[in-house]
């Protein structure tokens, strides 16, 4: 069936869909995970352990689900290995007190592309330069102050920040993180133009051109009230949608595989085009990365 999803931000938090967050390994976070020794048994288990298998028996992405607990795991008592002399029975060592975890210092991703790339595309340097080095920047150092002042969350990798935390400023700078890596990626210096391949076939099956498909997301993109995203995501069914996020929202928290996103925050484009948000959304058209929005289409099983 056609149809286009809005997906507003009301909706309460449902599965990840299987790898949203992870499969593509340029989005890692780029601290590695440490255990949490103040709650052993609270530590989140990672996204394969508690991801469904999508396929049509997935639910759909307006079905409210509580949030994913994690599991509590019985602790494992330690093994000692006795000596082989024939002395009394030696009593074994006590075990060392595991260290506690450090902070974590969280980093973005590498710009894929020179400050100046998306030049002829219509977005500046100077732009690009302060969205990155300020904006995105700016919420690494914010969650790692955040982050170094709860225990609790000390050794947490951004991920399981996502999957773990209520809405509020953890989670907020967490999900900005997340949806500026991608956004820098949805974009290229070779971009602009469509989609080739089968991508473009479930596009044109969808909505039956790709103009069609162009005009929608342009209003979609253009209607969405303050700041947020506008995503080309792929459902649990196998179908692409349209879907805004307001705010540091993601959809793969809802269910969805993201293929491509644009940045309608102000911050955006206000540099180059005040509040002029329609001609942000045309430098956006001819600087997409299908090649990009095409990877993940195929990661997610085409």
């Amino acid at each position: 069936f056609f149809f286009v999803c809005f997906v507003r931000t009301a909706m309460s938090l449902q599965p990840l869909a299987p790898g949203a967050l992870r499969h593509s390994t340029w989005l890692h976070s780029l601290c590695a995970p440490q255990t949490v020794s103040s709650v052993p048994s609270a530590r989140p288990p990672t996204l394969s352990q508690v991801l469904p298998t999508m396929g049509p028996a997935a639910p759909p992405p307006n079905l409210d689900i509580s949030r994913i607990q994690a599991p509590v795991k019985a602790s494992t008592a330690p093994q000692y290995l006795r000596s082989g002399l024939k002395a009394a029975d030696p009593k074994p060592a006590t075990p060392a007190k595991p260290a506690k975890p450090e902070p974590t210092t969280f980093a973005i991703t590498p710009l894929p592309y020179a400050y100046d790339a998306l030049v002829k595309k219509g977005i500046s340097k100077e732009q690009v330069t302060v969205h990155y080095d300020k904006h995105h920047k700016g919420y690494a150092s914010k969650l790692t102050d955040l982050v170094a002042k709860d225990p609790k969350l000390h050794g947490y990798a951004l991920e399981e920040l996502l999957m773990t935390q209520p809405p509020g400023p953890v989670f907020n700078c967490a999900a900005q993180i997340w949806n500026h890596n991608f956004y820098w990626h949805s974009m290229s210096p070779e971009g602009g133009g469509a989609p080739k391949g089968a991508l473009l076939q479930a596009i044109e099956a969808q909505w039956g051109t790709f103009e069609k498909f162009k005009a929608e997301f342009s209003a979609a993109a253009g209607a969405h009230f303050g700041s947020g995203w506008a995503w080309l995501v792929k459902t649990p069914l196998k179908r692409l949608a349209i879907v805004t996020t307001k705010d540091a929202d993601i959809p793969a928290l809802r269910g969805l595989h993201p293929l491509l996103v644009c940045d309608v925050w102000e911050h955006a484009y206000y540099i180059d085009y005040r509040n002029d948000r329609a001609a942000h959304l045309k430098a956006f058209w001819d600087a997409v990365n299908w090649d990009f929005a095409n990877f993940n289409w195929i990661m997610t099983g085409g």
